[in-house]
């Protein structure tokens, strides 16, 4: 009986030291939900926002449990109230709109910042594009009555700020094209578009054509960049082709009200020293000057409702 009693114990001990997870639990990670407006072209989300996820994870993985969720654009408010992220990557344009609800509580802890750039909130504007061999399109007033391609007519970074380099040179914008097409997710779309001929002219996202061009998507000299805007004119120093006189600040990541101190502060250290990736950065000094300046002549995003001019509106 004494040996039997003497075998099982030393038996559990056995199995104790085999398997110590038995006897202490793991130390649970915190979770950090991260998501990203659904808006953003899938380029830019493989190009800033996957990498980005990707360092977090490979910085902080020790501490936290990352997860990254995808926000429908036309919902995102009701979703980011059910989601409760902590972190979110939006347009800032989309950014300010969050930022003027309370609850919310959205604060800008770093922006994608454009190497190509000498300022965080001069990093996107619009480049107008048409095939090389079309004679008849060589100013921004050539291009009125013509079919223009984008990927979408939601964004700032090309189409809103391509309306408003328009409105600028006293166009009335939204009478301006013959013909608008939007290939929504993609912006090679609105390349091919023009390639074959199907649209008279492209807009694209600034230092995306020479992109492109550099990785071979497009044949360098096949498409020219209409009206270009002379960079030199600029204090800033800017060294993308470009449309548009203003520039403006690209996406922006916000912490939400439910995001601790710890976390967003862990973030912010990770963030500033990721290296440079797929031509950005992200950085501080944040401006949204010119960005609501855009909205308010065009009466989109939060200045909407200034389209109304009905009398209850007015009220």
């Amino acid at each position: 009986m004494l040996f039997r009693k003497l075998w099982l114990s030393l038996c559990a001990g056995a199995l104790l030291a085999a398997h110590p997870l038995q006897a202490e639990e793991p130390t649970q990670l915190r979770e950090v939900r991260v998501a990203y407006i659904g808006i953003l072209p899938s380029e830019t989300t493989e190009h800033a926002v996957y990498p980005t996820f990707d360092f977090l994870k490979s910085q902080l993985g020790h501490k936290y449990r990352f997860k990254l969720f995808d926000i429908s654009n036309h919902d995102f408010l009701e979703e980011i109230n059910v989601l409760k992220p902590h972190l979110l990557f939006a347009p800032s344009e989309i950014y300010l709109q969050l930022a003027a609800i309370p609850q919310l509580n959205a604060h800008d802890i770093a922006a994608l910042k454009s190497v190509f750039s000498s300022k965080t909130s001069a990093s996107v504007g619009s480049v107008f594009i048409t095939r090389a061999d079309r004679n008849d399109i060589n100013s921004i007033a050539d291009m009125k009555g013509k079919r223009v391609a984008a990927a979408n007519n939601e964004n700032l970074s090309e189409w809103w700020a391509a309306l408003g380099e328009l409105k600028e040179r006293g166009y009335t914008p939204n009478r301006f094209f013959g013909g608008e097409r939007f290939t929504r997710e993609r912006h090679l779309g609105a390349v091919e578009e023009v390639l074959a001929g199907s649209s008279d002219v492209g807009i694209l996202p600034t230092c995306l054509l020479e992109t492109y061009e550099g990785v071979g998507f497009v044949a360098p000299g096949s498409l020219k960049v209409i009206d270009p805007y002379d960079n030199a004119k600029d204090e800033s120093p800017f060294y993308c082709r470009r449309s548009t006189r203003a520039l403006y600040p690209g996406i922006v990541i916000s912490s939400l009200a439910n995001a601790p101190d710890d976390i967003v502060k862990d973030v912010v250290r990770t963030l500033f020293t990721m290296p440079p990736f797929q031509g950005n950065e992200w950085a501080a000094g944040y401006d949204y000057t010119e960005v609501l300046r855009l909205m308010r002549d065009l009466k989109f995003g939060m200045y909407e409702n200034l389209r109304d001019y009905s009398l209850g509106a007015l009220l």
